[in-house]
């Protein structure tokens, strides 16, 4: 191995991909710099045990070509069993705008044990419940 932190990473503006039904251990998604995936029916198993991306899925917000990374996904019908209960990274969040940049999800289920998950957007936590 290469000592790879996503089992399932899209990068460099990589496009038109769907990941379903996979099952992933020991790290999650990630998108950076592409648009246009779909990541569906896939379980996710302690993605945090890497610290320095400890995530169920990650997309960097960055933009080439006036095309923002995270346009046109999906994140949607997925499991994540997590210790972290931060479960989301999204570089583009904006408080002012929570439907700009960031993927649309959808009916995912989240366990992290005696933990309430939220998503963190500039500096604050949003809870999921």
């Amino acid at each position: 191995t290469y000592n790879s932190l996503y089992p399932i990473d899209h990068d460099d503006g990589s496009c038109y991909y769907l990941d379903t039904y996979n099952y992933l251990i020991y790290g999650g998604y990630k998108n950076h710099l592409g648009h246009s995936k779909t990541v569906q029916n896939n379980v996710y198993v302690y993605p945090d045990i890497n610290p320095g991306k400890p995530f169920c899925g990650v997309c960097t917000g960055a933009s080439r070509d006036h095309l923002p990374s995270g346009w046109g996904e999906v994140y949607s019908n997925n499991t994540c069993l997590i210790g972290n209960p931060n479960i989301y990274q999204f570089g583009s969040c904006n408080l002012d705008d929570p439907e700009g940049l960031i993927p649309l999800t959808a009916f995912n289920k989240f366990y992290a044990p005696n933990k309430d998950v939220y998503i963190e957007c500039q500096g604050a936590e949003l809870s999921l419940y």
